[in-house]
């Protein structure tokens, strides 16, 4: 954390007025700064900084650096620069301000800080309208009454994004972790234009047992990759039962067995006669989910289990707390050596041969992706670079 240095001890202040102003994704802003300790000015490493607040405590979005002022005691130094700025998403207003700081013999201090009188409404692409999701089996559909973009006429959003969330926690801005379900690019939209009446019908990822936060967010490919503009958050949370054990299944399918070994018993046509869970292995061949994998994470087979009980045939609803449980289809066993898309940590992905660490970023940014060959839409990743990493990746 940073330490406040008190107003008698700062190397230097602002003085003056301040002025800023927001450029699609660019923040300029400037400021007058008066020199209180000409030596420690000289040798410190100034930045001066942007900050907003992001439905709680303040945050950083852009960042000039100044390096060492070097004046008398008591000038004021007119000082200021634009940066690429993280602008938080929402459509609300935001307490804006700047700070001066530097890095002391104990790590970063601040010298001043400074809020402007008014709040800032950045204008970013934004959902409007009710919005809505509904399971249906292995598909999901997503229901969007409007996208906005409020900028002004002429200025083309860059590619937006719509993108299924389940998080483990509720979601208030910024960086988030999560599992993606679904997703669909739907195009750049021209500034004071909308898109109305959105309706999807997408593969859907399977999710973990547990308490899940769904949030669909709206997101815009920009220099920095895919960012959040604007999210919804649905109140209900999306519960996933664990699934009981397939080992209480395996003394039913023994006594029928007998002396035959547990994985027979599974694949054995008996075994439906005496063990309920067995029942539903037919209407486990047909499911649609087989020919279209592409969307869902796999999952390692188990074959000394049978299958388990079906999910329940009715569509589960955003107004419906307890979920289907897990579908019993089970995934064909991952490559081991293979790094997934869209699960690997950013590290994972840098570790491979050609990726470096900003590539690797834009990979995450990108999530999710339905395919392989979705990440040639990553800038940097082209069909040679993807053709040498495709035996080492997977969904």
């Amino acid at each position: 954390m940073s330490q406040i240095v008190a107003p008698e001890a700062a190397a230097m202040r602002f003085a003056g007025p301040m002025n800023y102003r927001i450029e699609g994704d660019v923040a300029h802003f400037e400021a007058d700064l008066k020199v209180c300790d000409p030596a420690r000015a000289a040798v410190a490493d100034w930045k001066l900084q942007f900050w907003t607040d992001e439905g709680g405590p303040a945050v950083c979005i852009a960042e000039v650096p100044l390096g060492g002022v070097s004046a008398a005691q008591g000038a004021v130094i007119p000082v200021g620069g634009s940066a690429l700025a993280s602008l938080p998403a929402g459509d609300h207003p935001h307490r804006v301000g700047l700070r001066l700081a530097c890095f002391g013999p104990e790590g970063e201090e601040q010298h001043d800080f400074s809020t402007f009188a008014h709040a800032q409404h950045f204008q970013l692409p934004r959902l409007a309208g009710v919005v809505g999701y509904r399971f249906d089996a292995d598909s999901v559909d997503l229901n969007v009454a409007r996208v906005d973009n409020p900028r002004e006429a002429g200025n083309l959003s860059g590619t937006l994004s719509l993108e299924l969330w389940a998080l483990p926690v509720a979601y208030r801005g910024g960086d988030f972790q999560g599992v993606p379900v679904a997703g669909i690019q739907i195009g750049s939209l021209a500034g004071q234009d909308s898109f109305v009446d959105l309706a999807f019908t997408l593969p859907a990822s399977q999710l973990p047992p547990g308490e899940w936060h769904m949030t669909l967010m709206l997101r815009e490919w920009t220099p920095s990759g895919f960012v959040t503009r604007d999210f919804s958050r649905f109140a209900q949370t999306y519960l996933v039962e664990v699934t009981a054990p397939a080992a209480e299944v395996a003394p039913a399918a023994a006594e029928v067995a007998q002396a035959a070994e547990v994985t027979q018993a599974v694949e054995a046509a008996p075994a439906v006669e005496v063990a309920p869970a067995v029942e539903v292995a037919p209407a486990v061949e047909a499911a649609p989910a087989v020919e279209a994998p592409a969307a869902k994470p796999s999952r390692p087979a188990a074959p000394a289990a049978p299958a388990p009980k079906k999910a329940s045939a009715a569509k589960n609803t955003v107004d419906v707390k307890a979920a289907a449980p897990a579908k019993a289809t089970k995934k064909a066993e991952p490559v081991a050596d293979t790094v997934s898309i869209n699960k690997a940590k950013s590290a994972d992905l840098a570790a491979l041969k050609g990726v470096s660490k900003k590539l690797a970023d834009a990979v995450v940014a990108g999530r999710p992706y339905a395919k392989v060959d979705e990440l040639t839409r990553v800038k940097g990743l082209g069909p040679k670079l993807l053709d040498k990493l495709r035996s080492q990746l997977s969904l």
